[in-house]
């Protein structure tokens, strides 16, 4: 796809979401990063304040997240040096501009990958859609944490390493180098994914030993390159190359695998094909990737499961407080290439109707529960749920927990987050259906209560007065409309405008197109298949 159709994909989905940006300012893991962008635009510095004079902290977390807030920081600072009245509705916008900037960046690597694949235009921006509003992929572009940042570094990786399955070329293999150092400096974990890559590269070249040889140099040095960021970043904040950070002990990663793993794919509370249900198009897509792409099936394989192996083991694989599993978000765009594959091989003339509606209710579930992710901060109904939780079950006994003590419970604890772990009347995602038919209206915590997902399990109107008060709608032009409205609806123009013109463009894109050939994989991993068969764009 050419550049301009590319910036008209990316500028529709960045200025969608900031049309649709989170009225909170970054908190938890997010204030940590934000607070080191403010550190290296306001003082120079990655120390961040600690209010005793002299003594700074650092965030745990690696540069690249911070780095991704710095612009959004820059353009606070000028407007608060120019209308510092402002400074409040400033900071809420421009904090989220990394992330919606990351969160379309995402959608266009996405759109690139399916090209690669060989899918048309048209059902590459129908799986590029789907990404962007019916998976995590869209509630993360609207909320400064890192996740969002790690997604477009994995799916770039992996379109890099699909460009070199086709072409083997220096250029392609800094290219991979280049997305591979990203990866890292997004976050650590994140390394797993190079051995697996590098197999990919070594299988596509064995008869090529030579020439891989020059190439994989050509990778290595980006990758040093990022590595070498890492280990300047944590001497800087600790005085010691090695140090990343994180407190890591073997404790941390003592959960049994089983149990992670059915905590991140099938509990009621966590499980990623709830709160992102077009990857079950690629459950079913497995049989015709293989078919057709199976490279693709290798490169999954061989790149995503010695990462979702150790979240699993986390003591936290749920991802703490967040919207689904947070560990998995990078994932999401990868996984979804094969259902891309399967779309894009159905014949919607004589595909039954059966097909059509269960695709037709996978895309509309995940549209549907982005959009109660949208309407509140995480944080609201989790607090409600463990508000309920110690006047019916009763406030746990912490005392022995591994965690993190805070005020009013444990961070990460078992004794605080198995609620919306594993139990239904706890389910995030009803949860959020149930405060939009509340909140909105006004109604109180004793008339919320009494329609709540628990009340199918007790009779008791559970007591939820002091967080359910301080559950709101989540968009920020809610915050500013009264106070600053010249400039919220200057904002409110300027985003709409951008959508509407850069998806005439997108659209343009798609119209006219010649026909290409695309070729069906015969089962041979090398070729990819050699039966070429015409399908129009």
């Amino acid at each position: 796809m050419k550049l301009r159709h590319q910036l008209a994909v990316f500028g529709f989905f960045f200025f969608v979401y900031m049309l649709g940006a989170s009225r909170e300012i970054p908190w938890n893991d997010a204030k940590y990063m934000f607070n080191t962008a403010e550190s290296i635009v306001f003082r120079g510095t990655l120390g961040i304040p600690t209010g005793v004079p002299g003594v700074v902290t650092y965030g745990p977390h690696p540069l690249l997240p911070s780095l991704a807030l710095v612009p959004g920081v820059m353009i606070y600072q000028w407007i608060v040096a120019r209308w510092l009245p402002a400074w409040s509705m400033a900071k809420v916008i421009t904090c989220h501009l990394g992330s919606a900037f990351f969160g379309a960046l995402t959608c266009v690597l996405f759109l690139n990958a399916c090209l690669r694949l060989g899918v048309s235009k048209r059902t590459a921006s129908f799986m590029t859609l789907l990404l962007g509003f019916a998976t995590m992929t869209s509630v993360y572009a609207r909320s400064p944490y890192s996740e969002i940042v790690q997604a477009a570094s994995v799916i770039g990786y992996f379109g890099a390493l699909l460009s070199f399955w086709e072409r083997q070329d220096y250029k392609t293999a800094i290219r991979v180098g280049l997305w591979g150092a990203l990866m890292l400096n997004s976050k650590l974990i994140l390394a797993l994914a190079l051995p697996g890559g590098l197999a990919i590269c070594v299988y596509r070249m064995r008869r090529q030993l030579k020439e891989f040889l020059g190439l994989s140099i050509c990778a290595l040095v980006p990758i040093a390159l990022g590595g070498f960021v890492i280990l300047k970043h944590n001497e800087v904040r600790s005085g010691v190359a090695m140090a990343t950070g994180y407190a890591v002990t073997p404790q941390i990663f003592a959960q049994p695998l089983w149990e992670g793993l059915w905590g991140l794919v099938g509990s009621p509370g966590r499980s990623i094909f709830l709160f992102a249900p077009p990857l079950l198009l690629s459950l079913f897509a497995l049989r015709e990737t293989k078919r057709r792409k199976p490279q693709l099936l290798w490169m999954l394989g061989l790149c995503l499961p010695p990462i979702v192996y150790l979240y699993a083991k986390f003591e936290a694989w749920s991802g703490d407080w967040s919207w689904g599993p947070r560990y998995l978000v990078p994932m999401v765009a990868p996984l979804l290439l094969p259902a891309a594959v399967l779309v894009d091989s159905l014949d919607l003339q004589r595909i039954k109707r059966g097909w059509l509606v269960l695709v037709g209710t996978i895309c509309l579930s995940g549209l549907f529960v982005q959009v109660l992710g949208h309407f509140f901060y995480w944080d609201h109904f989790i607090r409600i749920s463990q508000e309920a939780r110690n006047s019916w079950l009763g406030n746990p006994n912490r005392t022995g927990s591994k965690g993190v003590p805070r005020a009013n419970g444990c961070d990460p604890c078992f004794e605080d987050y198995y609620p919306f772990q594993w139990l239904p009347p706890f389910q995030q995602i009803e949860g959020h259906w149930w405060l939009l038919k509340t909140v909105p209206f006004k109604k109180t915590w004793d008339e919320a209560t009494l329609s709540a997902p628990w009340s199918r399990y007790t009779k008791l109107a559970l007591p939820i007065e002091h967080s359910f008060r301080q559950a709101r709608v989540d968009w920020w032009v809610l915050q500013f409309w009264k106070t600053y409205k010249p400039a919220s609806f200057a904002l409110i123009v300027t985003f709409s405008t951008g959508i509407f013109g850069c998806a005439i463009a997108w659209a343009l894109s798609c119209r006219k197109t010649r026909p290409v050939i695309k070729s069906v994989a015969n089962g041979n991993l090398e070729d990819g298949g050699s039966a070429p068969a015409v399908s129009g764009a």
